[in-house]
């Protein structure tokens, strides 16, 4: 598997991705991180992480930074009521603005979705959603990227994961990309034998079919579309 184009699809699926990670990585490990966390604890978790700029209708000046704390709304922030960002623009305290939509026009460039954004059975957030989470995720750990294959084998152009997955283990669920295992001879996956499956705690976890275990099939991309089973 190739990955040489991965930055450049992640910017794509997620417009400003590079930015938006490189703020929240340094807005996480700020002092006053547990005090918006407090303001706003949907951030990273149930909502998303958003990119905004803004325009002053005065002076003219330009910012850019991460929504911080707004007031939520559904699958998102309330971004025409006041709300904070943090540019970031000293590397070591960071900055927070305080912003009045009534003097800046607001861009919002993308958004990372949070951690906890969804329930796979969720019939509100779409399924792409769940499969740009647990991409996003995958995408940021260097030995789990490299040790990834396709059903075609290493040498496969694909990008990203493609099969993802719910492990069905008595009562419990998890869900997450199929990051090896044996080909089912047709392009994907025969999801019969075992498996290993990179999961929401970043872990890569080997799932042995069996008597109460076995993995479904939830979304996978082929020549002529979009397969969902289950």
């Amino acid at each position: 598997m190739t990955h040489d184009h991965s930055d450049t699809d992640l910017d794509v699926l997620f417009p400003g991705y590079d930015l938006i990670v490189a703020l929240r990585q340094a807005f996480l490990k700020h002092l006053l991180y547990d005090d918006y966390r407090r303001r706003s604890p949907e951030l990273g978790g149930t909502h998303p992480w958003t990119l905004v700029e803004l325009s002053c209708l005065v002076s003219g000046e330009v910012v850019s930074g991460i929504v911080v704390s707004a007031d939520p709304v559904p699958g998102g922030w309330d971004l025409t009521q006041c709300f904070d960002i943090y540019t970031g623009e000293d590397l070591y305290t960071g900055a927070f603005r305080s912003i009045d939509p009534m003097r800046y026009a607001v861009r919002q460039i993308g958004t990372v979705p949070g951690r906890d954004a969804v329930s796979a059975r969720s019939a509100v957030v779409p399924l792409l959603n769940l499969v740009a989470v647990a991409t996003a995720d995958w995408s940021a750990q260097p030995d789990t990227v490299a040790r990834t294959v396709s059903p075609c084998g290493e040498a496969s152009t694909q990008d990203f994961p493609e099969a993802f997955v719910c492990i069905h283990d008595g009562d419990d669920e998890r869900y997450g990309l199929v990051t090896k295992g044996f080909p089912d001879g047709h392009g994907g996956w025969n999801l019969e034998l075992p498996t290993e499956v990179f999961v929401s705690t970043g872990d890569i976890i080997s799932v042995a079919p069996g008597e109460d275990t076995w993995i479904e099939l939830i979304h996978d991309v082929e020549p002529d579309g979009l397969v969902r089973r289950g």
